[in-house]
């Protein structure tokens, strides 16, 4: 039977879970600079 234990579970997740919550403040971090530059500029952001 194959036992599994929440910390080797969150030895493999935390990696990806610092990427996710890396890659959201990022994304944040271009909405807020975009938005002081302009709007066309933020929009120019959002379609690409």
């Amino acid at each position: 039977m194959i036992t599994y234990s929440y910390r080797k579970i969150a030895d493999i997740a935390w990696p990806l879970i610092l990427g996710v919550v890396i890659q959201t403040l990022i994304g944040t971090t271009d909405t807020i600079f975009l938005g002081h530059i302009g709007v066309v500029e933020l929009g120019a952001c959002a379609i690409g």
